[in-house]
């Protein structure tokens, strides 16, 4: 299969077909016991959600139709007072698992971080979501916290993709953060976002939210 890698708004994809491909990645993922939040987004709301976002597709040449796709939402980082992107959403059809389009769309995204002066690129997926995980960290992404923020059913990692290198996107400081953060999300929350007691005093202290 040949794909052609485009912003969105250079196509003619419409937010319907690309709202398709997400209900079916993402049911794919129910199955495996994953329930991630966008599938229970409607049409209106996943248009919303990608409305600011930098949206980049694989589209199948012959027929014209989505195949994947990433989203890139750009942030500040008050603590340095520099943008970066956070990967919201990476999906893959499952007709084309395993032929490249995702690492397609990866090289995109890096490359429109790169241009867009970014300093790194941030990631989550389900400790379960073990074909996710092993993507990201061959394609350079750093684990660097753990997280249950009840968009989903399970624990998630949290990734770093350094594009301007600095202390932050260095592996020594990524370890440390993940295991304080993997610490204290153990004890403060469980799988689906509910806080334990030691969480809601924490939560209260301003620790964590």
């Amino acid at each position: 299969m040949s794909v052609i890698i485009k912003r969105l708004e250079e196509t003619e994809v419409t937010h319907e077909e690309l709202f398709s491909l997400i209900k079916e990645v993402f049911l794919k993922r129910e199955e495996e016991g994953i329930h991630v939040s966008y599938i229970d987004f409607t049409i209106d709301d996943f248009s919303l959600h990608i409305k600011d976002a930098i949206v980049i597709v694989a589209v199948d040449e012959g027929s014209g139709k989505p195949v994947g796709m990433v989203s890139l939402r750009l942030f500040r980082d008050g603590e340095v007072l520099r943008e970066y992107g956070y990967e919201e959403l990476l999906a893959v059809s499952n007709s084309v698992q395993r032929l490249g389009v995702g690492s397609q769309l990866f090289k995109a995204e890096k490359k429109a971080a790169s241009n867009l002066g970014l300093s790194y690129i941030r990631s989550d997926t389900s400790v379960k979501a073990t074909s996710s995980v092993t993507f990201h960290k061959k394609r350079g992404y750093i684990i660097d916290g753990y997280q249950s923020s009840g968009l989903t059913n399970t624990y998630s990692y949290t990734f770093i993709l350094p594009i301007k290198r600095s202390l932050k996107t260095t592996t020594f400081y990524c370890k440390v953060r993940f295991l304080i953060f993997f610490v204290i999300i153990r004890l403060s929350k469980d799988s689906e976002g509910n806080y334990y007691p030691l969480g809601k005093l924490l939560r209260k202290l301003k620790v964590i939210s």
